[in-house]
Formats: C-alpha cells, structure tokens, sequence
C-alpha cells in the first residue's frame, strides 16, 4: 500500500536517533496544485542507517515516492504512482545451533559474533517502480477500476554461507556466494463492479482480468574460503577463486493471466454470501547456463466461498472455504525447477463489533493444506527447496478497539498445529521449521491527558513458543517473550516519540533453520524521533 495525494494539505519532516547509531530522515509533503483541487501531489520520502549487535554489519536505505491525482472529473479520476529505493546492507547468516540453543563444550557463541568477511560481505539493491490507478464510474452503481505498475530491481552482493561446524565446536565451515540479479516485473488489473437486485438478493459483483509478466536475469559463483574459529576469529581469511554455478544461474521468463469472478450477495435479515471462482493460465520458461531448458504450463481453477450471519447486537458467525495457486519461479541449489504453490483453506469463525463500531474481536478455527511450499534448503541456506504438503490447524484470536476514551488495545493470540503430511524424505509427519506453536502479543495505548494534554504511553509484550530447529526436529529453539514501550507527547507542530523494543535487552535465539544457521534476535533497539508539522 503507497501513501497517496490527500484532499487535506500536508507538510511534515522528521528526525529520529537512537542507539547502534540508528539516524533516520522523514518527509512527507502533499498539496493542491491548482485552485479548485482536482490535481492533488505527494512526495514521500526517508533516509535511514544503523549499525547492528553483529560486528561488522551496518545498514542504510533511501526510499522515495512522489504521486499525482487528477480528478478529470467527478467521475473519472488518475492516479500515478512511482517510488525508487536503494538498500546496502550486510547479510547476517546466523550462528551454529551447537553455542547458541545446544550445549558447546567451548561455551556459548557471543551473538555480536560475525561469521563472514568484513569488506567482502554487502548487498547492494535498488528498485524502482513506476504505475498508474485510473477510476471509472459509468453509473452509481457501475464502477471500473485499472491499475498498472512496472517493477525493475537490481540485486548485486556477496554473503558468506556457512556449510558444517567441526566436530570440537570451535571451527565454522563456509562459502562465500556471489549473487547478480536484474529483474522487470509488468502488473496489470482490470476489474468492473456492477451492483444490482435480483427479487429479494442485492448483488454486489466484481468481474475482472489480471496479466503479470516477469522477466528475471541471474548469476551465481561461489568460492572456497577458510574456516572460521567462532571463539578466536580470524577475519584475514583465504578465499578461493569464484566459480559460477551453472545448474542455478540463466533465466526465467514467467507470463500468468487471471480471469475471476466474484459475487457478494446480501438478503434476508443479515445474510452475506461470498461466491468466487478464479481461473489462472501460466507460461514459465527457465534457461540454466549448465544447458537445461525447462518450459511448463501450469494452470489451475480455484474457487472461494464465504457465508456469514450479522445479528443486530453486532455478533456474526461465519464459515469460509479458498483455494490458491501460485506458480514459482526459481530453482533449487541443484537446478531443480519449484513447482507451483497450491493450498485450501477451511475456516469457521465468530466476529463481534460493539454499536459505535470503538471494539471489535474475531475467533477463528482454520485448517489450511498446502502443496509445495518453499523452504530454506538445510544443506545450502542459500537457497530454498520444497516440501511436499504441509497441514496446518489452528485457532487466532483477535481483539482492538477502545476499551475506554482514554484506554486503546491491541491483542492477539494463535495456536498452530503444523504438520508435513507428504514427504519424499524422512520428513513425513515432522513440524515445519519457522512455526511456533504458539504466539501471542498484546498492545496498550494509554492518553494521559488528564495530566499533561498531549502526552501518552504505550506497553506491549509479545511472545513467541518453541519452533523446530531443523526439517527432522531434532532439537527446538526455546520460547522468548519480549517487551516494548513507548512515550509519545503532542503540542503544536510538534510530536515526538520515544519507541523501545525488547525492553529488558533479552537475547535470544529467533529461530532456527537448520543446525547450521540459527539467528539472533534483535537487542533492544531505542529511537527518538521529532516530526515537524508546516500545516
């Protein structure tokens, strides 16, 4: 979602410090650009860079987004949209689980440890996108709608992927990977709405086309490069010549067209029906440098369907089915071309909105099947590789809203039973890694007004359950539950901030993909941040 033109003129820039040399530059302008209003601009824009707890890594971003709408006329209205960001960065590639969530006879690994090459370690990217939004509306109740964007991206860098730990626990086995890749991506969507009554049914249907056309160039070396001791480290390496990878460098052309038809359709006294059927055409072309040419054609139906009941004291049930068909592009670390993605979602629910519509809550019991999902590779963190289904049932609670005038809050809770019910390997019936069985967070607002106008406090705590370690579970990363707080104050033109995360600067472990790579979460991170309002 990009910010877009506002009826209401806006001129704001702000600055925000905090620790590990965190500096950030914000702006935000938007205006008419003629008398009546009808041709409204935006300039978005922020500049950001920070150091990490992991030696040798920083970060910087700049990311810029100008718009223009113009409303030809009560009826019709274009809106353009571009944004151009430039990212450089160094890549953490995690630690070894044997010093970090295992025993280690040498002792625990420092987090701040940095397992690549100062100086050899970066990534480079920069992506622009350029697209427009045009408005129709034939009649009241007949409405077209077309968006567009056009996407290129440049990624160029080098990481340091780490291979195996040395039986003694000190010594960290490793590669280091180069990456080039240039990609150019054409969206389009065409969607017409047309409301109508049919006897005692009010149709609200949505018909539409969408094309995507995705052109994708890339290379990949790989070099030796020596050991590294995790507790005395060396960082004046030997690295080998790079060699290119044939199986996984070339490239891939992809061309998807999707029809789709929806009905939303209200009767009775607080009836909703949801009816929808998609049907998707794709062309997927992947030339390797090794020689391989593989071209598939796959396409799918899918269908979703939706039935709630709103009761007049803002309590509705409701049950719901999807399905969804993504084709994948890429391949895995030994040419493999992915599959497409496929998935089925049941899912039954109760919602509840107080009258003022200031507090809401949903519970939802879902069961959610999906065929080829893409994974880390636990051998090549580098690259990813796919599962062949995974079974996930759950239940997610929600609740927001405005306890008091003076008290907001935001909460959530999941439970996640996640199971790979189909495996060509002895992963058949294991937990999928990066899936915690429980995961809960909470959020309060609180305005102190009655004290000093403009000021207010937020609390919040979040909580996340043990994941497995690796693809055949065996070992867990443990639970953690951070802490985060923030001090806001208003007066004039003026807001400032004070935002903390992870409180009490608990380490830990985020999780893990294999044995070989297991990532440190974030310290605690404090900013200060002043914004400036013009208008």
């Amino acid at each position: 979602m990009t910010k877009r033109p506002t009826d209401k003129p806006i001129a704001e820039i702000g600055i925000g410090l905090g620790n590990y040399n965190q500096k950030q530059l914000t702006a935000d302008f938007s205006d008419a650009l003629n008398e009546d209003g009808t041709v409204r601009y935006r300039l978005v824009g922020i500049s950001s860079a920070s150091d990490d707890q992991v030696d040798f890594v920083d970060r910087q971003r700049t990311y810029i987004a100008p718009s223009l709408t113009w409303d030809i006329s009560d009826k019709t209205s274009l809106t353009l949209l571009a944004s151009y960001q430039k990212s450089d960065f160094v890549p953490v590639r995690g630690l070894p689980a044997r010093g970090t969530v295992l025993s280690n006879p040498n002792g625990s690994i420092p987090l701040s440890r940095f397992v690549g090459v100062p100086g050899v370690d970066n990534y480079s990217t920069e992506q622009t996108q350029v697209g427009y939004l045009f408005e129709h509306a034939f009649t009241s109740s007949i409405k077209f709608k077309q968006s567009l964007r056009v996407n290129d991206y440049d990624l160029e860098g080098a990481f340091t992927s780490p291979t195996s730990l040395s039986t003694n626990g000190l010594n960290y086995g490793r590669r280091i990977e180069y990456r080039d890749v240039h990609g150019q991506m054409l969206t389009m969507d065409n969607q017409l709405n047309m409301q109508f009554d049919t006897a005692a049914l009010r149709h609200d249907v949505l018909v539409g086309f969408d094309y995507l056309h995705f052109d994708s160039k890339r290379i990949d070396k790989r070099a030796t490069v020596t050991a590294l001791n995790l507790y005395t480290p060396d960082y004046t390496p030997t690295i080998g010549a790079a060699v290119t990878t044939l199986t996984t460098s070339g490239t891939d052309k992809l061309e998807q067209k999707g029809l789709y038809l929806q009905d939303h359709i209200k009767f009775g006294d607080g009836w909703n029906l949801v009816l929808g059927l998609r049907r998707d055409e794709s062309d997927l072309l992947e030339k390797r440098l090794s020689g391989s040419r593989t071209r598939t054609n796959p396409g799918a139906t899918t269908g979703r369907a939706g039935l709630l009941y709103a009761f007049g004291n803002g309590w509705s049930p409701y049950i719901s089915y999807s399905e969804s068909f993504v084709p994948v592009t890429g391949s895995q670390a030994d040419g493999t071309a992915f599959k497409p993605e496929t998935g089925q979602q049941r899912e039954i629910g109760l919602k509840y909105e107080t009258p003022n519509k200031a507090f809401g809550t949903t519970v939802a019991l879902y069961d959610l099947t999906r065929q080829n999902v893409t994974t880390t590779d636990p051998n090549n963190t580098a690259f990813n590789i796919q599962t062949g289904e995974q079974q996930h049932r759950g239940v997610e609670l929600e609740a927001t809203g405005q306890l008091t005038s003076r008290l907001n809050v935001v909460g959530s809770y999941s439970y996640i039973d996640a199971e790979i019910t189909k495996s060509t390997t002895d992963t058949l019936h294991k937990r999928p890694i990066l899936v915690a069985k429980n995961m809960a967070n909470i959020w309060a607002n609180y305005d102190m007004g009655r004290w000093l106008q403009g000021l207010g406090i937020g609390i919040g705590a979040r909580y996340i359950g043990k994941q497995a370690g690796d693809e055949l579970n065996t070992f867990y990363t443990p639970h953690y539950t951070l802490y985060d707080a923030a001090l806001f104050y208003r007066t004039g033109p003026w807001r400032f901030a004070l935002n903390a995360r992870n409180l009490a600067d608990k380490e830990y472990i985020a999780a893990c993909s294999s044995l070989n790579a297991c990532y440190p979460g974030d310290p605690r991170m404090v900013m200060l941040t002043a914004n400036y309002s013009f208008k």
